[in-house]
């Protein structure tokens, strides 16, 4: 009988670096996405950004990432409700306060600036909502990449619920979910539409990328899987295919997550692994895109709007030159909200109201 392969215990300090590095060309994916929406809206042509018309998958791979990491620096808090707390804090923490800035940004900047948005997104019910988080039927929030952060903050409720509630409870309790998510989107094939907006929101689809993190991370700590680069060169080749019959966002749905989310798990699997394997990772600049993803993420798209507007009154037409220069001013501008804003907000609230964990492990 083969012996059990060893588990891979995870560093005691310090993170995953290449892991926290993979988040960045997530980022950069959403931002060439909206680079070639934007510059097709306002300037009539996408050019050579046309290309990227398959870059919301970003956000599929964001979703397996979080899942990973969440599991990874808090698997030892399951079943014990008295970090629940601590746990909410520390994420929620993290998502909230820069949101909170950004949009008010762009609130600002909606008052200031004639038709900068809708004016139906300037009731105060929307504008509210936009701040929780609170998913909008058939609209985006003021910020319109934050749409995703709202499946961020329900999976941190899924797995809080985990944590504050004995296991006979929130293992039934997370597998219906997550077979529900199955049925939704199915369902949501054939029928689009025919089922309630709160029942597809709570149920859907984006669930079982996040489950996907999970499972990943859970396999990566129990032993170590085999031929590690072949399941990430076949995460990769999976993803090409998807991309080369991609015909841009159109929803959640099975579909999407065996096109995206499944790549991104094997991709997340072999660079996890490899990181837990060999901690050393000498890239900065990855480093530091990683770092600054979600700042990327939240600033990107109000700073590529004004870049093409501004663009547009030179009477720059969409050149490689023009577009290259909006996607890395964008990138430019959420790597120093990071530095100057997200990072030293989060540092202080973290150490003001949330308890300091012993053990770092992983991207926070």
């Amino acid at each position: 009988m083969p012996a059990r392969q060893p588990s891979i215990a995870p560093p005691r300090r310090g993170r995953l670096e290449r892991l926290n590095a993979l988040r960045g060309p997530a980022a950069l994916l959403v931002l060439f996405y909206h680079v070639r929406q934007i510059a097709a809206r306002d300037m009539g042509s996408s050019g050579i950004f046309e290309f990227w018309r398959f870059g919301h998958a970003g956000v599929d791979l964001f979703f397996v990432i979080s899942g990973f990491v969440i599991y990874l620096v808090h698997r030892g808090d399951v079943a014990r409700p008295q970090a629940a707390a601590a746990f909410l804090k520390r994420r929620l923490i993290r998502v909230y306060p820069p949101l909170w800035i950004v949009t008010t940004g762009v609130l600002i900047g909606a008052m200031l600036t004639a038709h900068a948005v809708r004016p139906e997104k300037l009731n105060l019910m929307f504008v509210v909502r936009s701040y929780l988080l609170w998913p909008i039927q058939g609209a985006l929030p003021l910020v319109p990449p934050a749409w995703t952060l709202s499946h961020e903050v329900k999976f941190y409720l899924f797995f809080a619920a985990a944590i504050a509630l004995p296991r006979r409870v929130w293992k039934p309790l997370l597998v219906a979910i997550f077979a529900g998510s199955v049925l939704v989107g199915v369902c949501e094939l054939w029928t689009p539409d025919a089922l309630p907006f709160a029942l597809t929101f709570v149920l859907s689809p984006y669930n079982l990328e996040f489950a996907a993190g999970t499972a990943v991370a859970a396999l990566v700590l129990a032993r170590k899987p085999t031929a590690l680069p072949l399941w990430g060169v076949f995460g990769v080749c999976i993803w090409i295919v998807a991309a080369a019959h991609d015909q841009s966002l159109a929803g959640p749905d099975v579909t999407q997550v065996i096109r995206y989310g499944l790549p991104s798990a094997l991709i997340v699997l072999a660079v996890s692994a490899r990181d837990l394997e060999f901690p050393e990772f000498n890239a900065p600049v990855l480093r530091l895109l990683g770092d600054a993803s979600y700042s990327i993420y939240l600033v990107h798209l109000p700073v590529i709007i004004v870049a093409i507007r501004l663009a547009n009154g030179l009477h720059a037409r969409p050149t490689v030159t023009t577009l290259v220069a909006v996607a890395f001013i964008a990138t430019v501008a959420g790597v120093a909200f990071h530095l100057a804003v997200e990072r030293p907000v989060t540092r202080f609230l973290n150490g003001r109201f949330a308890t300091r964990r012993r053990e770092v492990v992983a991207v926070s």
